[in-house]
Order: structure tokens, then C-alpha cells, then sequence
């Protein structure tokens, strides 16, 4: 499959043969690389961007503008058009990658809409999220069975009912206004109070009867009650909410969490190569992990979601750090059990990771100022993950490719400020 995307690039003895390593098409390899590369990087750092867009301009700008932006990387991909001195894959994925951010940040606003059922609500977008990567196993299949006539321009023009089926949805059923929570329902009607006479009949048309808004405070009342920091940081501006320890902490954790798994990812048949003593057996790890990536998300989200609907945040950051405590320990034994038991665990940690996260920063930060303050977080761990590749070197070089240092050095730190944001959202929540 891989002849069918910079296929040229292959040297004229492996045009003929199956090609099994890397190395024997290193021009190939670096180019799919790159678009890897400038894929992941658009995702993270475009979440500041995507963030404060869906802050000063709503939901529908960002449905919108996701729209436009994989449309417009569809086409380029299935056209393979060269443009301003790039290939069409190149911009077609770093437009994929802008879309996908400015899909992604506004789902999470739905949790508004159930304030009781949020947690359920940010693990299903979370794991959908996470399991996205089924796609590309979809399309493998799918190749496979056509006998290599579904090619991946027509792959992409068939993806272009994706974005026309969210814009449909976007501007005939869903509302053109945020679901409100009831900090924003009492602003409203305080404000109705100071310019109005009428004050009932402007109250009820902007926040809703009495019925429901006691129905809305109910749910919120719930949720206040299983969190433990629900909207701590309400009414802040977001330039006062970097400089709270609620912040600090989060984007510390976070973009620690997202290098170690980063560098697991990329190096994870190399690892176990190393600790296995087996080449063949690193190669069933890494099979079992390309199956089981995909899959992960799906199987946790029902348990993510009892979690976090349930449990205080404080917590839920307890096991969460207790569960990545686990996972690197099991990165370090050299056996093939534990292989495969750190894949398990991984691949269910990584969306109860991002859920936690996304979930923590709603409910602390609140929606007013969500975007901006989780796309900062987001945008910052991205940037400072330039960092994997120092690790790599270090890994391959002074270590001779034992990652065992790595992981406990990453292990360590990892605990240290998951304990200490535990420690902290547990003060809080008792302050």
C-alpha cells in the first residue's frame, strides 16, 4: 500500500519486491514521516487558535471553519495538487489537522446540555476521539479486499460526505446557542433586572421558566457534588486563571503525560526488541498495539464514564496516577507478559488521560473561558514535546537503546506532579 503515497520515491530494486524495512526506501519513509510530523504538530498547536475562536466566536464559527479546512484537505490529498511549493498530501494533512482541532474543542460544550451525565458525555467524545485511528484500519481492509483499486484519492473523495454530514447537522439541528449553565443563566437575569420593568416576562424568555431552571440547578447540583470543583474558577478572566496553581499544575502534568506517551509510541517495538531479547516477539507486541490502539478507547469508555460521573476530581486523579504508576512499571519488566499487559494498560490509560483532563478543565475553569484556557494547556504540551527527539537520541546513543532509564526517569516525575495535583484538587476541594 504504501507505493500508492510517494510510491516514486522508491528505489527502482524495491519497486519489484515487498519492501520490509524501513531502510530500504529511507527517502519514502521520511517523507510519510513528515506528514506524521506536520499533522501532530497542526492538531496541538492550532488548539490556542481553535480555543479562542470557540470563546469569542461560538461553536458554529469553529463547526464552520472545521468544515472548510477538511473539505478543502480532502481534495488535496485525492487530487494530490501541488501548492505554494507543497505536495498535496503535505497540505492535505496539516489541513486535517487544523479541522480536526476545530471539531474536536466545541463537542466538549454538549456536556452542558446533560450537567449531570458530563462525565459520560466528555468520555464518549474523548474515546471517539481516541479511536479514531480505526479509520486507518478500516481503510487498510478495505484496500486489501478491493485488490488495491480503492486508492486513496478515491478513499478521500468518499470522506467528503463526513464534513457536508457535520455542516448539515450543524446549522438545521443543533441550536445557535451554547447550552447554558446556570452561572450564565443568573447573569442573564440580573441583567434583564437592570434594564427592564418586565422583569418575569424578560426572565423567562432569557433563562427559561422557574421549572426549568430548578431543573438545570438540580443537574448542576449533582454534578457540584460528585466533582468537588465545579467551577472553582468561575467569573475569572483567563489570564487570571494561568496564574492560579489549578493551571500550573495541569499543563506540568499534562505535557509530561504527553511526552511519555509520545516517546512509548514511537518507540515501542524498539523496547520491546530490547528488553525481549526478540526481534519476532517485539514484532507480535507491536502487531497487538496497532490492533489494540483503536479498540482501547472504545472498551474503557463506559468504565471512564462511571468514573468520572461519579467520583470527585481529586479522585479521580488519584487512580489516574496510580494506573500510570502501574503502566511504567510494567514498561520496565523484560518479559513478554508484561508487554503486553503495558499495551493493555496504555491503551486504556491514554483516553481515560485525555478525558480526566478535558473533564478537569471544564469543570474547574468552567465554558466561558474552556477553550482558551484547555487549548493553552493542549498548544504549550504539543510545543514542548520537541523534546521526544532529544529523548530518542539519548535513548539510542548513551543508553545503547535501553529505555528502562527513560521510562522510570518519566515514571518518577509522572507521579511526582500527578501526586501533587491530587494533593492540591483534594485541599480545594475541602477549602
Amino acid at each position: 500500500m504504501k507505493r500508492l503515497v510517494y510510491g516514486k520515491h522508491l528505489s527502482a530494486e524495491n519497486l519489484g519486491r515487498k519492501v520490509h524495512c524501513e531502510w530500504e526506501c529511507p527517502e519514502q519513509n521520511m517523507r510519510l514521516n513528515m506528514l506524521f510530523v506536520v499533522a501532530s504538530i497542526t492538531t496541538n498547536v492550532s488548539c490556542l487558535l481553535a480555543g479562542t475562536t470557540l470563546d469569542r466566536f461560538g461553536r458554529r464559527a469553529c463547526i464552520t471553519i472545521a468544515v472548510a479546512c477538511l473539505t478543502a484537505g480532502s481534495l488535496s490529498i485525492a487530487s494530490k495538487i501541488h501548492l505554494i511549493g507543497a505536495d498535496g498530501y503535505l497540505v492535505g494533512h496539516f489541513l486535517l489537522g487544523l479541522g480536526g482541532t476545530f471539531l474536536f474543542l466545541p463537542s466538549f460544550q454538549l456536556s452542558n446540555a446533560f450537567p449531570e451525565y458530563s462525565g459520560i458525555v466528555v468520555a464518549m467524545i474523548t474515546c471517539a476521539f481516541d479511536a479514531s485511528a480505526a479509520v486507518l484500519s478500516i481503510y487498510s481492509l478495505a484496500w486489501t479486499t478491493s485488490g488495491g483499486t480503492f486508492t486513496v484519492s478515491k478513499f478521500f473523495l468518499a470522506y467528503l460526505a463526513v464534513p457536508l454530514a457535520i455542516l448539515v447537522v450543524e446549522w438545521t439541528i443543533m441550536p445557535d446557542q451554547p447550552y447554558p449553565v446556570m452561572p450564565d443563566l443568573e447573569r442573564k437575569i440580573a441583567d434583564a433586572q437592570s434594564r427592564s420593568r418586565n422583569i418575569c416576562a424578560s426572565n423567562e424568555n432569557l433563562a427559561g421558566d422557574t421549572e426549568e431552571r430548578n431543573d438545570i440547578a438540580q443537574q448542576e447540583a449533582h454534578s457540584q457534588a460528585a466533582s468537588g470543583a465545579w467551577v472553582v474558577l468561575q467569573g475569572l478572566s483567563a489570564s487570571r486563571q494561568m496564574r492560579t496553581p489549578w493551571f500550573v499544575l495541569l499543563l506540568l502534568a499534562t505535557t509530561l503525560q504527553m511526552l511519555r506517551m509520545n516517546y512509548f509510541i514511537a518507540n515501542i517495538k524498539a523496547q520491546c526488541s530490547y528488553l525481549l531479547g526478540s526481534d519476532a516477539d517485539a514484532e507480535t507486541v507491536n502487531k497487538f498495539f496497532d490492533a489494540a490502539l483503536p479498540i482501547g478507547g472504545v472498551a474503557a469508555m463506559p468504565l471512564i464514564a462511571i468514573i468520572l460521573n461519579n467520583l470527585s476530581v481529586a479522585r479521580v486523579l488519584a487512580l489516574l496516577t496510580a494506573y500510570m504508576t502501574m503502566n511504567s512499571a510494567l514498561s520496565c519488566l523484560p518479559l513478554m507478559w508484561a508487554c503486553i499487559a503495558t499495551v493493555v494498560t496504555f491503551v486504556t490509560f491514554r483516553p481515560f488521560y485525555y478525558a480526566t483532563i478535558s473533564h478537569t478543565a471544564a469543570e474547574v475553569f468552567g465554558f466561558a473561558t474552556f477553550g482558551r484556557m484547555y487549548g493553552t494547556i493542549i498548544c504549550a504540551s504539543g510545543l514542548l514535546n520537541i523534546f521526544q527527539s532529544s529523548l530518542d537520541s539519548f535513548t539510542y546513543g548513551a543508553l545503547r537503546g535501553d529505555p528502562t532509564p527513560v521510562n522510570i526517569a518519566l515514571a518518577v516525575t509522572g507521579a511526582v506532579l500527578g501526586a501533587a495535583l491530587t494533593s492540591y484538587a483534594a485541599y480545594q476541594g475541602r477549602a
